[in-house]
């Protein structure tokens, strides 16, 4: 066993790739800064943005973004995971507009919205499961020689069995 770590005297231990932090989405960066700046018309509860009055936070967006247009700021919080969460009917109706991550723990740090990745679009992958169904059905043979679509199973609302 060599007293020398790659094993050759002399030479230098190999040195651990450097660890780059991931750049923070524009969108996320204002969205932290107008929670912090504005909490009369957002905040940052449990992980939840929540929008006491959504025409009050209209007036504010163009100071913080390129648009001034709510439903523009819906689709972007969309576009991270986050999803309007709507009162049962039973609870009081409250006017508040929560928007809550499905499938992810509650986070009570502000900093981890900074973390936040897009989520994938998956009507694509379900466009082309549609696609090679619709094509299976017309008797077209479509991708590479050994396929089999006779074992696809149909899209959930088509009315078939599955063969």
């Amino acid at each position: 066993m060599s007293a020398f770590p790659s094993g050759i005297p002399g030479a230098a231990a190999p040195r651990p790739a450097p660890v780059r932090a991931k750049r923070v989405i524009s969108f996320l960066r204002q969205l932290k800064k107008m929670i912090e700046c504005e909490p009369d018309a957002i905040r940052w509860e449990a992980g939840a943005v929540v929008i006491p009055d959504p025409k009050k936070l209209e007036t504010r967006l163009s100071k913080y973004y390129k648009h001034n247009k709510f439903s523009t700021f819906q689709r972007q919080l969309n576009t991270f995971g986050y999803h309007r969460k709507f009162p049962g009917k039973d609870s009081d109706a409250k006017t508040e507009t929560v928007y809550h991550k499905i499938g992810v723990p509650a986070s009570s740090r502000l900093d981890d919205l900074l973390l936040l990745r897009p989520v994938l679009d998956r009507s694509s992958d379900r466009r082309a499961r549609d696609d090679r169904w619709e094509g299976c059905l017309a008797g077209a043979k479509r991708g590479p020689p050994g396929d089999c679509y006779d074992r696809l199973v149909p899209p959930p609302g088509w009315g078939f069995a599955a063969p």
